[in-house]
């Protein structure tokens, strides 16, 4: 695993989770011999749903370029200490990497497996003042009751967006929480709020604009080159931005002060029996009721296909968990539409994620698919 980046060279990087297979690591490989055509490239894996190999290609300038805007939104310098629980093979890990090398702050990378009680132990060796977690980190702090290390004054939430409920409590225990947004394709953030000020600010780097369907389209220095994919014989690369511009799935609102507001993404609304049904309302629901029953364990929703309905609602959770599932379901189905309640749950070995804790829905549904099939078999 590659740690120490030499940012002013024309070297290129690739860097790959430790536990892919041989085989894709052979065939993602090859982008470095490109090296010509994509020189002071680092070439990280996207944030795909469905499981498909993808790299995006990041120049160098274009890295810094997103570090220093979030060092100038966070007033960072050397005198700061970054304590990376992300890892350094991801685009959030890597930033903080970046924005440490501009900025003179000292970056300690964790090579412990998480756990909430390791975090603050080294966070509070360290002094650390700055770090980023994902929301399913913040939920086992939450959930734990751990207080934030005193000299914490930022902690970057990225990889999703975290349940009101939970950045309540969060601030209640004194972690000075700041949502944010940001993609792989524009090397990490692109709008950060404050503790003290929730709304998403969209950084210095970025130029924003909405397309006819609300979607929320992106010009900046930060922006990738393109995604590499590997072929037969090789890659294939794609540019898929016009005049500069990307073009995003997620559905937002924007200000003239420059905040910018998700209000959810193309494929986040399913159709129940003729009813448009917004799947993140859903999950807040999930997340209110599991954190009211202390259910602990991975859990996912699923809207699955179905002849007759065109999708139902189903879970998936993972066979090791601690609490009443049972309530948890009934719970659930009290709190939403009769076309909306969980029809069905898969207990799994394990629920697919990126490194990052994102649920990848498309390997979940073949996962469900086969599992239904069986079920078929059997009966």
């Amino acid at each position: 695993m590659v740690e120490t980046i030499d940012w002013e060279s024309k070297q290129s990087y690739l860097l790959l989770n430790p536990r892919l297979s041989e085989e894709d690591r052979t065939k993602l490989s090859c982008v470095l011999n490109y090296s010509n055509d994509f020189p002071a490239h680092i070439w990280v894996a996207g944030s795909e749903s469905s499981g498909d190999i993808k790299l995006v290609g990041l120049s160098k300038t274009a890295i810094l370029a997103a570090a220093k805007a979030t060092n100038d939104h966070l007033a960072s310098n050397q005198t700061d200490v970054w304590y990376n629980a992300l890892p350094s093979f991801h685009v959030g890990g890597l930033g903080i990497m970046a924005r440490g090398f501009l900025s003179g702050a000292k970056v300690k990378q964790t090579h412990s497996k998480w756990s909430p009680e390791t975090f603050i132990d080294e966070v509070n060796y360290l002094g650390a003042t700055l770090t980023s977690l994902v929301p399913t980190q913040v939920y086992d702090l939450v959930l734990g009751g751990h207080q934030a290390p005193p000299s914490l004054r930022g902690v970057i939430v990225s990889g999703g967006s975290l349940p009101l409920s939970h950045h309540q409590d969060a601030r209640n225990l004194g972690w000075p929480l700041m949502q944010s947004y940001g993609l792989t394709e524009c090397a990490s953030q692109v709008a950060t709020g404050r503790h003290d000020h929730p709304s998403l600010k969209l950084l210095n780097h970025i130029e924003s604009k909405l397309d006819p369907l609300g979607c929320l389209m992106l010009r900046s220095p930060s922006l990738f080159s393109a995604y590499a994919t590997p072929i037969s014989d090789g890659m294939t690369f794609r540019d898929p931005k016009v005049e500069g511009w990307l073009t995003t799935d997620d559905i937002v609102e924007l200000t003239v002060e420059g905040y910018m507001k998700m209000l959810g993404r193309k494929g986040d609304f399913v159709k129940i029996g003729g009813e448009s049904v917004s799947m993140p309302r859903l999950e807040q629901i999930l997340e209110t009721v599991r954190r009211r029953r202390q259910y602990a364990g991975d859990i996912a929703l699923i809207a699955v296909p179905d002849e007759r309905l065109s999708h139902v609602i189903q879970l998936a959770v993972e066979r090791k968990h601690k609490g009443d599932l049972k309530t948890l379901v009934v719970d659930f189905n009290t709190h939403v539409l009769p076309f909306e309640r969980i029809r069905k749950v898969h207990e799994l070995d394990y629920l697919p994620r990126s490194p990052l804790r994102k649920l990848l829905r498309g390997e979940l549904l073949k996962l469900i698919a086969e599992r239904l099939k069986q079920d078929g078999m059997a009966a």
